[in-house]
């Protein structure tokens, strides 16, 4: 008998998770929602507003791993609908996600689902939240409770109750592990609502960001974080109208900017593309201000290293 030649790692298996991460198109995110404000670091939201760092690009495994959680809902509200709740996972109007906004459109949030018909309440309609975890996720999930395991998603549960006016919650939790599932109910408490969207309010009309939630890089907190090549690592962010002191959001429109230089509302594609006049907000730039021309439009900052760097001067082509 002939053997095959063996690999560590099937050359194919190589080419599927290179396939995904090929197809994957990350785009910056054009509102604050309620997936992202339930973290602690107000900084880290508004970097990720203010586009800040480029959109992350994840590996294959972490694709599927997205996948997994999107296939998993379908047959969530199946099992659902075989326990008599009377779900549904898509506006009729729209075809898509159940979508609420608030503050002109600034806010978003994005329910799995709503229903009726739950032994425990099975008059009172719910917003219906799937999630899957790990199994030491999980198990600590069954133990203490989704306030204690899973503060965050308490705070997405609570501004999709606040946007949606539908005060009940139902969280389903599934183990990826084993299969087993988790189920909770959450009541809309309009204190903690009230204060997040305070939060998104703070964060929104912020023209500088607000406090690190950490000093040091290798708190727990800053380690995986998206933003910290920007926020502790010295790097410059991105130009676009976001990262620039000219832009604003505004209300009274569909998540509206408006270009304080030129007098002028930003499309999206404004957004991204940005202009020649843009000028960082200073805090965006791993320097110290000192010193501000605003008959030449420049700001001048001094560098780690020493030298001088003038944002919307010649040399401002050191931070594309």
């Amino acid at each position: 008998m002939v053997l095959l030649p063996q690999t560590f790692l099937s050359p194919t298996i190589t080419a599927i998770d290179e396939s995904l991460e090929r197809r994957q198109r990350p785009r910056h995110q054009r509102r604050l929602s309620g997936s992202m404000i339930g973290r602690s670091c107000e900084r880290s939201i508004w970097y990720q507003f203010r586009w800040a760092y480029e959109p992350e690009r994840h590996s294959g495994r972490m694709l599927r791993l997205f996948q997994t959680g999107h296939l998993e809902e379908p047959r969530a509200f199946d099992n659902l609908r075989a326990a008599g709740v009377r779900c549904s996972d898509r506006d009729p109007e729209t075809g898509d996600q159940w979508t609420w906004e608030a503050l002109d459109g600034h806010f978003v949030v994005k329910a799995d689902g709503r229903g009726h018909g739950f032994v425990e309440a099975w008059k009172a309609e719910h917003v219906i939240g799937i999630k899957t975890h790990n199994d030491k996720s999980f198990l600590q999930l069954t133990r203490v409770g989704v306030a204690v395991a899973k503060p965050e998603h308490v705070v997405q549960a609570q501004a999709e109750m606040h946007c949606s006016g539908i005060h009940r919650f139902f969280y389903y939790a599934k183990n990826k592990n084993d299969d087993a599932i988790y189920g909770e109910r959450i009541r809309y408490d309009a204190t903690q609502a009230i204060g997040i969207m305070a939060k998104v309010e703070r964060i929104l009309h912020a023209v500088r960001p607000p406090a690190k939630v950490s000093d040091d890089a290798d708190d727990f907190r800053c380690r995986f974080c998206s933003a910290r090549s920007v926020c502790h690592e010295g790097v410059f962010a991105p130009r676009n109208c976001r990262t620039c002191l000219h832009s604003t959001p505004v209300m009274g429109g569909e998540a509206a900017w408006h270009c304080e230089k030129h007098g002028s509302a930003l499309l999206l594609s404004d957004q991204e593309m940005g202009c020649p006049d843009h000028l960082f907000i200073p805090e965006l730039v791993p320097g110290d201000q000192i010193d501000v021309s605003p008959d030449e439009s420049t700001v001048t900052y001094r560098m780690p290293d020493g030298s001088s760097w003038i944002d919307g001067g010649n040399d401002s082509e050191a931070a594309a």
